[in-house]
């Protein structure tokens, strides 16, 4: 059996860029800075809860 890839942990400085990446994109296509915050706060628990 082949074993699955080893895929690093990103690190929190990583998890910081990619959310302040994905808001950007996102406002820049008009969605309201509140729901990006509440998409990313979303997913930052995500994250949290996987332990990644």
């Amino acid at each position: 059996m082949i074993p699955p890839p080893q895929v690093p942990i990103p690190s929190e400085t990583d998890r910081r860029v990619y959310f302040e990446r994905l808001a950007a994109t996102l406002l820049a296509q008009g969605v309201p800075g509140d729901r990006i915050g509440e998409l990313v706060a979303e997913l930052d628990g995500h994250v949290a809860m996987s332990g990644a």
